[in-house]
């Protein structure tokens, strides 16, 4: 091969070297931004859950007001699709309440004109229903 073959090859696996190495940087910054968005999400909803637990312990009944446009899309995506980025989270969000035996409810609201926001609260679970109208004791009793 010809020296400017040599030094044209060697230019041509500097500038893939260089693509490659600009694709790793390029992933590693989209998964720090991944990873900064949840905690961002993760963080917050600690402090919804905070809000309601602290409510409900002072006898108040609970309402966390979401202002915040991406917050309010997020949530209602998580909330009413079940298909939201980082669904995880709200799953786990949810499950707590479901442990402490509430139900988290996600409601629209607005003023009437031009703001609008989500409210975030929480309802006692309701009873559960009995199979078939029987109850345990009844099927053992045979009465």
């Amino acid at each position: 091969m010809s020296k400017l073959g040599d030094k044209l090859k060697k230019t041509l696996a500097e500038m893939e070297s260089a693509r490659i190495e600009g694709l790793e940087k390029q992933n590693t910054t989209d998964l720090n931004a991944v990873r900064q968005e949840r905690e961002a999400f993760d963080l917050w909803l600690d402090e919804v859950t905070l809000n309601i637990v602290t409510d409900i312990e002072e006898e108040r009944v609970p309402l966390y007001k979401v202002e915040d446009f991406e917050r309010m899309e997020w949530v209602k995506a998580a909330h009413t699709t079940g298909k939201a980025r980082h669904q995880d989270i709200w799953t786990e969000f949810k499950q707590y309440f479901v442990k402490e035996g509430l139900e988290i409810r996600v409601v629209e609201a607005n003023d009437g004109s031009t703001k609008s926001w989500l409210n975030i609260t929480v309802c006692p679970l309701p009873p559960r229903p009995r199979l078939g109208g029987v109850t345990r004791k009844d099927s053992i009793s045979g009465s």
